[in-house]
């Protein structure tokens, strides 16, 4: 979390006698403060509240990743894990008082990001337990890339959050996920963090360690290729342009480019493949956010399997009432 964030649960936790309602109000406050920094990301589009969900946590049917918990759409990187696209890490458990965390699974392209942690809490620390937040998450890789900080904003993660949790016995899984379109094809990736929080229905608990991990990543995540889409008719025509049409190991990115964000906010954008409709995933997201320039730039990702590439795709872009197509061939 950011700054404001830390001040507010370091000095409640250092009172003697702590107020049973600010307890019941973790939640509201890490989603107020969360959904902050996400209106500060540009978040444009997304179902539900990504990261911190103030009810039950516990997730009942769900995907590797479990991302359909929060609201994702993670049909695309569930067919991608299904086609050997995963990185079981199994990572042995650091403990700090008396709390084991380790890494199951991890998975990068351009696109996504999702690195599983499991946490090893007794059954009688789980009684009433609503969530479990790492307080000070980085992420880099072996050339010192920043992939994510939490306590910085300056980051290749363009937006993140937290599946809910999933539990097996005294085990605990959640899921941090991050999207871009550029992630680095690292080597390795170094995550660390010093505090995690145990929220509960009448109290928290900070947990302090130092966990460090470090993943190889393999070789198809490293060497991957992405599948790029050339235009053959008029892009330029509108107030809407697209910059740059991919196809990763986990999804389509198509970057979309305009004068002004209330055109791109206004803007219906849907994907044609053999005159199957696609609408774009739930969570659209500004790029370059900070540093704007005359280019507005939003990223839409769509659920195409790469093991299945079209050869052609046609881009529908309805806006003021207009509606126009573009059609993009794959650059061979």
């Amino acid at each position: 979390m950011d700054d404001e964030l830390d001040k507010i649960l370091r000095e409640e936790f250092k009172k003697d006698m702590i107020n049973p309602e600010f307890h019941n109000e973790v939640d509201s406050i890490l989603e107020k403060l969360f959904l902050k920094k996400r209106r500060k990301q540009k978040i444009i589009a997304i179902a539900t509240p990504i990261a911190l969900a103030a009810t039950t946590v516990f997730a009942v049917g769900y995907s590797t990743f479990n991302l359909s918990s929060v609201g994702l759409d993670d049909k695309c990187i569930e067919m991608a894990v299904q086609n050997g696209y995963i990185c079981t890490v199994n990572t042995e458990m650091q403990e700090y008082e008396n709390i084991g965390i380790g890494i199951k699974d991890f998975l990068i392209d351009d696109i996504n990001m999702e690195v599983s942690f499991e946490f090893i809490v007794s059954q009688e620390r789980q009684k009433n337990l609503k969530n479990i937040y790492i307080q000070d998450l980085q992420i880099s890789d072996e050339n010192e890339n920043q992939i994510f900080n939490e306590n910085d904003n300056a980051n290749i993660s363009l937006t993140s959050g937290y599946s809910k949790i999933k539990r097996e016995n005294e085990v605990l899984t959640s899921t941090f996920f991050a999207q871009s379109d550029n992630f680095p094809q690292s080597k390795k990736i170094y995550i660390h963090f010093n505090s995690i929080i145990l929220n509960y229905k009448d109290k928290s608990d900070l947990i302090n360690g130092k966990w460090n991990f470090e993943i190889e990543v393999p070789e198809k995540m490293v060497n991957r290729n992405n599948i790029e889409y050339i235009p053959i008719s008029n892009n330029e025509n509108g107030n809407i342009s697209i910059k740059s049409v991919k196809l990763a190991n986990t999804g389509l990115i198509v970057n979309a480019v305009s004068d002004n964000s209330q055109t791109l906010d206004k803007a219906k954008i849907e994907l044609k493949i053999n005159n199957k409709s696609l609408k774009y995933n739930n969570n659209v997201f500004e790029k370059n956010y900070k540093n704007r320039s005359q280019e507005i730039e939003y990223i839409y990702t769509f659920n195409v399997q790469k093991e299945k590439a079209p050869q052609q795709l046609t881009l529908k872009i309805k806006e003021k009432g207009k509606e126009r197509e573009i059609i993009f061939i794959k650059n061979e």
